[in-house]
């Protein structure tokens, strides 16, 4: 007995390890809600180590998932992508990013399914500015639907009177992504922005704006085509 509580000892520094190294990746990762399949790796991987003693108690599946209960208990932001929770804006970098704060602690927020102007783009300080309006130091609701390249939340925005997802389309400050956006709702989306476009709201002033996903190509090619030149 004294020789199987000596095993579990060993054991729980191995998870204290693994703990550390997954507050430290969740850290450096804006606290972006955490992918369920990382959590389980880590009870895997736990109950790898306990099952290779012999363990036999501490080889039952169920193990893993209380390991996981655990983490997920823990964790100081919402856990599982898709759950909502509530933050602070802090900033508006632009109309479609936002950082966040919950539980004093940061991260950069991407709205889901819709393109704002670039930085460089006509009416890109008005859709900042809009966003800016709306929710800049309020709470809102974050409603996580994935991460980006770039590790930024992507969520539904939430706020007093309406998303503001929504709101940016339909006062003419934002497309809605023909590649990205897939849930239902993106219907309704894709009628407030032929709406805005029918009222000429906005970015639809232009005779013919161009989408950011279509700026940032012509950009690239601007690019290529002077370091072509020079070479």
């Amino acid at each position: 007995m004294i020789g199987y509580i000596e095993g579990l000892s060993i054991h729980l520094e191995y998870l204290a390890a693994d703990l550390r190294i997954f507050t430290t990746y969740s850290a450096s990762r804006y606290l972006a809600p955490l992918r369920f399949v990382e959590v389980t790796n880590i009870g895997l991987r736990a109950s790898a180590r306990m099952s290779q003693s012999g363990d036999s108690l501490l080889d039952v599946p169920v193990l893993r998932y209380l390991v996981c209960a655990v983490l997920l208990l823990g964790n100081p932001v919402p856990a599982l992508a898709g759950e909502p929770f509530v933050a602070r804006v802090t900033k508006v970098i632009d109309g479609d990013s936002l950082v966040v704060e919950v539980k004093s602690r940061k991260m950069e927020i991407r709205l889901y399914g819709v393109d704002s102007p670039e930085y460089d783009q006509p009416f890109s300080g008005l859709a900042k500015a809009f966003s800016r309006r709306a929710v800049l130091g309020r709470q809102v609701t974050i409603d996580p639907r994935s991460t980006d390249r770039y590790d930024r939340v992507v969520a539904l925005v939430d706020r007093d009177g309406g998303m503001l997802n929504a709101d940016l389309v339909s006062a003419g400050f934002a497309w809605v992504s023909p590649r990205y956006c897939r849930l239902r709702l993106c219907r309704e989306w894709r009628e407030l922005e032929m709406l805005a476009r029918s009222k000429r709201a906005g970015l639809w002033q232009e005779a013919d704006p161009v989408p950011p996903w279509r700026w940032k190509e012509m950009s690239r090619e601007k690019s290529f085509s002077r370091f072509s030149s020079k070479n």
